[in-house]
């Protein structure tokens, strides 16, 4: 499935932390937009490890 993966942070260390991790797994879009293609399990465990 196809994901569309956007943010809005305002703390600059949190934002390049996440950055860097959606770059080595999405394609970046826009500036804080990034699309991907992954099984809702691979969503999952992004999102836990963002959290």
């Amino acid at each position: 499935m196809k994901y569309i993966i956007c943010y809005d942070i305002k703390e600059d260390r949190i934002r390049t932390r996440v950055v860097k991790y959606l770059e080595a797994r999405a394609l970046r879009v826009q500036y804080s937009v990034f699309t991907c293609h992954a099984t809702a399990a691979q969503m999952n465990d992004m999102r836990e490890e963002l959290t």
